[in-house]
C-alpha cells in the first residue's frame, strides 16, 4: 500500500475498523488485548491465574467495551472501553477516587450525569510493530516508509477515539474524563482534540494527567482546526456534531 493523497477519511477506513464489542467473543478479545498490553508488554496489573489470559475489574460491569480491527491482516490490535455513570446505580467511577486522592476535582459538569470515563485505551506493542514489520517488507521507499509511519501510528489513536466517539453516542454521553499518559495528550492534539488537564500531572503507573472532554469543545476545535477528522468521526456527515447528538 503506497503512500497517496488519499482523504483521511479514506486512507483510515482502508486501514482500520471500529467494532463495538458486544458478543462474549468480541468482549474475550478486549480482555485479551488488555492482558497483552497491561500484563506482559506493559505488566501495571499482576496476571489472575483464575482468570487465564485476561485482564478484567470489577468496572467491566457498568462498561461498554469497542475494537480496532487492523484491515490487511484482520487482527485485533486496540481496545477501549468507556465506563458508564448514568445516574441510576452506584458505581464505582476509578478517576473519582483518584481525584480525591490527590485533591483535585472534575469540573462541575460532572455532578450531572451520565458522563463516562474512558479507560483501558491501548494499542498493543507487538501489532505495532507487525504493521512496521509488514510496512517494511514492501517496496517503500525510506521517505514512504517515514511517510507511511508518521500517518499509520496516530491513525491507531485516532480510532480508538472514533470508537469512544461511538460509544458515547449510543448511550447519550456528551463529556468524558480519562487519566491519561501526556504523550498521548500531545499526539491527540495534534489532531485537534484536546483533554482539558484537571490539576497538576500526578504519579500513577508513571507520570500522568487528570483531563477531560466535552462535546463541545471536540465539536469546535475539530470544525476550526481539523475538517478532515471530523469528516472521519462524523461518517462524512452522518452523525453530525452538536450538543443533541454529539457525545463522547
Amino acid at each position: 500500500m503506497k503512500p497517496t493523497k488519499e482523504s483521511l477519511y479514506d486512507l483510515y477506513n482502508n486501514m482500520f475498523e471500529g467494532v463495538i464489542a458486544e458478543t462474549p467473543d468480541l468482549i474475550d478479545e478486549c480482555y485479551k488485548l488488555r492482558y497483552q498490553v497491561y500484563c506482559i508488554e506493559h505488566p501495571f496489573e499482576e496476571p489472575d491465574p483464575l482468570k487465564g489470559e485476561y485482564e478484567r475489574d470489577s468496572c467491566d460491569g457498568h462498561a461498554v467495551h469497542a475494537l480496532l480491527r487492523y484491515k490487511p491482516t484482520g487482527h485485533y490490535i486496540g481496545t477501549v472501553r468507556l465506563i458508564i455513570d448514568d445516574g441510576k446505580t452506584p458505581v464505582r467511577i476509578p478517576i473519582r477516587e483518584l481525584c480525591r486522592e490527590h485533591g483535585v476535582r472534575l469540573p462541575a459538569s460532572f455532578a450531572k450525569r451520565p458522563y463516562g470515563e474512558i479507560s483501558r485505551f491501548c494499542i498493543s506493542k507487538d501489532f505495532r510493530r507487525r504493521i512496521t514489520d509488514e510496512m517494511y517488507s514492501s517496496s517503500y521507499t525510506a521517505r514512504e516508509l517515514a511517510e507511511m509511519r508518521s500517518r499509520v501510528i496516530p491513525y491507531m489513536a485516532l480510532g480508538l477515539i472514533n470508537m469512544i466517539f461511538t460509544l458515547g453516542r449510543n448511550h447519550g454521553i456528551s463529556q468524558a474524563c480519562a487519566v491519561m499518559e501526556p504523550s498521548l495528550i500531545r499526539l491527540l492534539t495534534k489532531l485537534g482534540i484536546y483533554f482539558l488537564p484537571v490539576g497538576d500531572p500526578i504519579e500513577y503507573h508513571g507520570t500522568r494527567q487528570i483531563s477531560y472532554i466535552t462535546a463541545a469543545d471536540l465539536n469546535r476545535s475539530l470544525y476550526e482546526e481539523r475538517p478532515d477528522v471530523l469528516e472521519l468521526m462524523t461518517e462524512r456527515g452522518k452523525f453530525p456534531l452538536n450538543e443533541t447528538c454529539y457525545p463522547i
